[in-house]
């Protein structure tokens, strides 16, 4: 319990580092594709699935198979950058 006579003095000093920039410009370029990667894949899963020889219903299991292995990958990639750097 801290009395009324105790200070806390916080001296802790915060540092901006320029690589955060690049670090956020990564993420977001990261999150464009991904985006861009569902905008432009839904209009053709047609002829994605005649051109294959599949049905619809498996073209569209690989692009939710491909987001859950985004998130896997991008926890995965913050996991050894912490690690590893």
């Amino acid at each position: 319990m801290v009395e009324e006579d105790e200070i806390v003095l916080d001296t802790s000093k915060y540092r901006v580092y320029g690589i955060r920039w690049i670090q956020l410009l990564v993420f977001v370029f990261g999150t464009f594709s991904n985006a861009i990667h569902g905008m432009t894949f839904t209009p053709i899963a047609n002829q994605t699935s005649e051109f294959y020889q599949t049905t619809i219903s498996e073209v569209n299991t690989l692009a939710v198979v491909f987001l859950f292995l985004y998130v896997l990958g991008t926890s995965l990639s913050i996991w050894l950058s912490r690690k590893f750097s």
